[in-house]
């Protein structure tokens, strides 16, 4: 009587295991770079304020329009990257759950992106107003 290897029920939930933890990574380093690029828009919106409000003070209304615009567009990109970090920072917290839940080990980012999101507890960011 021979027993597959691969049949045991060890070795899949180790599979099992591997496979959340690079879920999990991959998750994270999605989250990470979509909050960069909050960060970077945030700064991309305040710097076309400034330009905004300059223009405002020395009567450019042809400025004016073309900077709301602008103003309007870079707030529309920045709602659509919250919207996905938001969605990733959510399945980061399930991977985690289910990783935990497989006995693993989670050790904490040492980045801290909760400038927009809490990954931790997600009740948080919905009582605080998120953004």
């Amino acid at each position: 009587m021979t027993t597959d290897f691969f049949s045991w029920p060890v070795f899949e939930e180790s599979m099992e295991l591997e496979n959340i933890e690079q879920q999990l990574l991959t998750s994270q380093g999605k989250f990470t770079r979509a909050c960069k690029q909050l960060n970077l828009l945030d700064s991309k919106i305040r710097d076309l304020e400034k330009r905004y409000k300059r223009a405002v003070s020395h009567r450019r209304n042809s400025f004016r329009y073309n900077l709301r615009l602008k103003i309007s567009t870079f707030t529309g990109v920045k709602m659509m990257w919250y919207e996905y970090a938001s969605k990733m920072a959510d399945n980061v917290n399930q991977l985690r759950l289910k990783y935990r839940n497989f006995g693993g080990l989670i050790v904490s980012d040492s980045d801290s992106d909760s400038d927009y999101f809490d990954v931790e507890n997600d009740d948080e960011e919905t009582e605080s107003g998120g953004y």
